[in-house]
């Protein structure tokens, strides 16, 4: 049910940014406008806004795969705790990279860090139980968001750092 709402929000802002382009820049993060105007709602609103239709297609139609298979195994409440913390702590920790790169104003937006930190929490759950071949299976058909996160005007540090997020809940947990 949580990752029907989630899947409806993220459509319900699109929506809204699409009337008003100018919205996806009010709601997207860069080390600039987070860190140094101090305006710390983009770390989540960044994970809600997408630029193109083809990015929210395909972020819900993996956030929707994904995500109903994490929140049966957590539960309803343990499950949007979770999104959330990826979803800040990738934020977080890909403007905190950039900046160390010089690079301070360029913007991220989407749901993918967050995804790809269920994919992290998946990944280490088939490690734990049924070990490196199916694990090494899911790699394979991960092979395609993994290419794409080194692609320009992709934030690839975003999707690492919401995997080992993820992994490391998994875990824990």
């Amino acid at each position: 049910m949580i990752t029907i709402i989630l899947i409806i929000i993220n459509v319900i802002i699109f929506i809204l940014c699409q009337k008003n382009n100018d919205r996806v820049e009010k709601y997207c993060s860069s080390y600039l406008q987070v860190f140094v105007r101090k305006e710390y709602y983009r770390l989540l609103s960044s994970g809600f806004t997408h630029a193109q239709i083809w990015h929210l297609l395909c972020n819900m139609y993996s956030l929707y795969n994904i995500g109903i298979v994490i929140e049966n195994l957590y539960g309803s409440f343990w499950y949007i705790l979770i999104y959330l913390f990826i979803l800040i702590g990738a934020s977080i920790l890909s403007l905190l990279s950039r900046h160390n790169a010089r690079d301070d104003y360029t913007a991220s937006i989407g749901a993918s860090g967050a995804i790809c930190g269920l994919i992290g929490i998946y990944f280490v759950i088939i490690f734990k139980y049924y070990g490196f071949s199916i694990a090494g299976s899911l790699i394979r058909s991960l092979l395609p968001m993994i290419i794409m996160s080194f692609m320009p005007g992709i934030d690839g540090r975003g999707h690492f750092y919401g995997f080992i997020i993820g992994g490391i809940i998994a875990f824990l947990y």
